[in-house]
């Protein structure tokens, strides 16, 4: 970093003459080596290095990135492995490979970055790639457990291997080598720089600008790109405490005593920032419930600074998350809502409107759920909820849309022996009906249309088990759910017919349902006496001769007769 060179040279004897391709070290004490499949380790000074991992393919690039040890390998599924956890120095590391690369990489040079404080380590990687068919500076991003492709600079013709990387206010800038003029060589005739200001998840672009060349074509190369080290130690132990709706201490470890620091809206650390001599800083002037980002590094002399480190809070009163609002609008109008519960919320506050625009207020409820009847059909409505935090504080409204269907009808019978009579409310916004009878109870394919809310049957069996089914047809033919209504006529009914050993016996309707089932056979020989107690009984046929048999129900009022069949 002062511009003074120094040079360690270490020696390893490695097994069945390795060839060493790519090296990482942190402090100059002690390096990570990658050659062929092996990974190694070896303090400065000790021949003999330790094997940590085999990776399976060529090892191709060795980096850090986030406290931990990564490689770089021609295996086309998984280009990307982390060796073990933190940075070992022990043999018998687990491999784990980076998910989420859809096609063969075949990295040299690669850089983390960590550009989405909500997401802890590293959450963007770029890398140099020779691939046959995908080669150039590759971008990806951190999505969940997978690493999701942001687009590639050049082409495999480029030949690009080595890169690194600078994180500023403005983006991310990227070194890198390539094929450039060296036509004979195929590697490094130039170095040039790309400005990635799209930030986490954003898709790079852009023509890279030429910074230099080899100074004699095909006899020179640059073989990699690194950033000078600077003897200027980051801040330790980033820390937000006393939260107010407008304000916030922020404090870090002790350290160098030479600091700057930003407090903003922006998760982008900033060109400069306010200089302090303390490690504890009281930040006023802020607004309720709004997310900042803290930025600060450590200052050492007037050129040279540290990387900044980044925490994210966010003050006062906070909203219940839009994400965790779940909302369920039932067939019959009822909204069901519920929400996970806040940190520091004693309370919350909810309205069910037809606008976008939240409310100055709503009703007050101290669960995380609600249910609400009465909506309309086929209407766009507006879920408002807030949390109220005692003392008068409320966070701002979170708000989150849904839109009901058709509503369901829930159609009501009356029937008689030999007709019923049906009714179902009315649903908003219908401009009409669909109704069916079945003796089935699955639901139909369609029916006959009406624009009332009443309809009467008069050709029914007595004794016998009837579906009705309704449904409404509400604008841009937008159908509800079938409503349904099971009746049974009054009357004898006997199940299963034909029978074979139990038989069951059900009378529908009538006044007392308290009676005898006589049943006779072909030649009215009564065979049985069935007791009938609320309207059911049962008899066991099985010993029975097969044939026509006949049941009769009386019980003084009601008298039905129905033949079955005894197989």
């Amino acid at each position: 970093y002062n511009g003074a060179v120094s040079s360690v040279t270490v020696v390893t004897q490695n097994p069945g003459s390795v060839l060493i391709n790519s090296a990482a070290t942190i402090d100059g004490t002690g390096f990570w080596i990658g050659g062929d499949s092996r990974i190694e380790y070896v303090p400065v000074n000790t021949a003999l290095p330790t094997h940590l991992a085999t990776a399976g393919g060529i090892t191709t690039a060795i980096g850090i990135g986030g406290g931990n040890l990564y490689a770089g390998t021609t295996i086309r599924a998984q280009p990307m492995l982390q060796i073990g956890t933190g940075l070992p120095t022990t043999t018998g590391q687990a491999i784990v490979a980076l998910s989420g690369f859809a096609q063969r990489t075949n990295p040299r040079q690669f850089a983390f970055a960590d550009l989405n404080p909500a997401i802890p380590g590293p959450d963007v990687l770029y890398l140099a790639s020779q691939s046959g068919t995908a080669g150039g500076i590759q971008k990806y991003s951190l999505v969940g457990t997978s690493w999701i492709a942001n687009g590639i600079i050049g082409t495999s013709a480029d030949l690009y291997a080595g890169l690194t990387i600078s994180i500023a206010a403005n983006g991310v800038t990227i070194f890198a080598t390539r094929k450039g003029n060296n036509a004979t060589t195929n590697t490094g005739g130039e170095l040039v720089s790309l400005l990635d200001n799209t930030g986490y998840n954003g898709t790079i672009s852009g023509t890279p600008t030429l910074l230099a060349s080899v100074a004699v074509t095909d006899a020179m190369s640059f073989k990699g790109v690194a950033i000078v080290p600077q003897n200027c130690p980051g801040v330790q132990n980033l820390n937000v405490t006393n939260i107010t709706p407008n304000s916030a201490t922020i404090s870090w470890a002790a350290g160098a005593g030479n600091y700057q620091y930003v407090v903003s809206t922006s998760p982008m650390p900033p060109a400069s920032g306010m200089a302090t001599t303390s490690n504890s800083v009281n930040i006023p002037g802020l607004t309720n419930a709004t997310t900042y980002y803290v930025h600060t590094r450590t200052t050492c002399g007037l050129q040279y600074a540290s990387a900044w480190t980044t925490e994210s809070f966010q003050t006062g009163c906070k909203p219940p998350s839009q994400a965790e609002l779940q909302l369920n609008a039932t067939a019959s109008g009822i909204l069901n809502a519920k929400w996970r519960k806040v940190a520091g919320a004693v309370s919350y506050e909810y309205a069910v409107t037809t606008n976008s625009v939240p409310p100055a207020s709503g009703s007050l409820i101290t669960d995380t759920s609600f249910a609400l009847a009465g909506l309309n059909s086929v209407t766009q409505y507006y879920v408002h909820v807030r949390s109220s935090c005692g003392a008068g504080m409320s966070s701002p409204w979170t708000t989150k849309p849904f839109a009901t269907g058709c509503f369901m009808p829930a159609p009501v019978v009356t029937a008689s022996a030999t007709s019923a009579g049906v009714k179902w409310n009315g649903v908003e916004n219908a401009v009409k009906y669909e109704y069916a009878l079945s003796t089935y109870s699955s639901s139909p394919h369609g029916g006959i249309y009406t624009t009332d809310t009443s309809y009467v049957i008069n050709s029914v069996q007595s004794g016998s088990t009837y579906y009705f089914y309704v449904r409404a047809i509400c604008p841009s033919g937008k159908l509800s759910p079938w409503g349904m209504a099971e009746f049974h006529t009054q009357g004898l009914q006997l199940y299963p017919n034909p029978v074979e050993g139990m038989l069951n016996i059900r009378v529908n309707g009538g006044t007392v349902l308290t009676g005898d089932v006589k049943i006779y056979d072909g030649f009215g020989r009564m065979v049985a006496q069935v007791p009938v107690n609320n309207g059911s009984g049962h008899i066991n046929t099985t010993a029975w001769a097969s044939g026509i048999y006949y049941a009769r129900y009386n019980d003084g009022k009601l008298i039905r007769a129905v033949q079955f069949i005894k197989r």
